[in-house]
């Protein structure tokens, strides 16, 4: 299984996190443009259109970038290759998990388990999100999963995400450093009894 804390991934796709965003956005405009030829249009329908212009989008804008590859697996899975880490764009939930048949392969891929023709490296998910009507593009998001969990997100344009701790520290007691006990003052420290002295006033005896 591959691992890959998000601050990695983070600094890895840095470079290329605006052109991903770029490309969802524009294949929903696509979308948008040739709606009202659909006005009755199943939601599979719609994500397979969605996912062809996103395809294309893609194409278009990383062909000819350096350091990205793009590849189409056997099973239709279209892959792109950034930094040893594997992207694949999809449709979540509000759960942010991708709407998959659960195939032995799509199984297999979420669990991020070793597959036949998938390049190595962790896979991750450029998943976009759609409002509860699906009217319009909510979010979206670079998502490590692993099997059903969602292991850590960030929203594409935003700071901060959700995180689940993949490498748990040993957790540490504070250092206690023994206090000393307070030096006495000579005036605060009390007299034994031979050493007090009877005082007599000048003049009497």
């Amino acid at each position: 299984m591959s691992l890959i804390r998000q601050s990695l991934a983070q600094a890895k796709l840095a470079p290329y996190i605006d052109v991903l965003r770029a490309c969802v956005e524009a294949a929903w405009a696509h979308w948008m443009h040739v709606l009202p030829h659909f006005p009755v249009c199943p939601s599979r329908t719609r994500r397979a259109v969605m996912h062809a212009f996103i395809l294309q989008e893609v194409q278009a804008r990383f062909g000819d970038m350096p350091g990205v590859k793009m590849t189409e697996t056997r099973q239709g899975r279209f892959l792109v290759l950034v930094e040893g880490i594997v992207l694949l764009f999809k449709h979540v939930d509000g759960r942010l998990i991708p709407a998959n048949y659960r195939t032995p392969g799509a199984i297999a891929f979420n669990q991020q388990l070793p597959l036949t023709g998938i390049p190595k490296g962790p896979r991750l998910v450029i998943g976009y999100r759609l409002n509860l009507l699906e009217t319009e593009l909510a979010a979206v998001h670079v998502i490590y999963l692993v099997g059903d969990e969602v292991m850590w997100d960030y929203e594409i344009g935003k700071d901060g995400g959700t995180v689940v701790e993949l490498f748990p520290e040993t957790p540490q007691g504070p250092r206690v450093t023994p206090k000393r006990p307070p030096k006495e003052s000579p005036k605060h420290r009390p007299k034994k009894a031979d050493d007090t002295k009877s005082e007599t006033p000048s003049g009497e005896e």
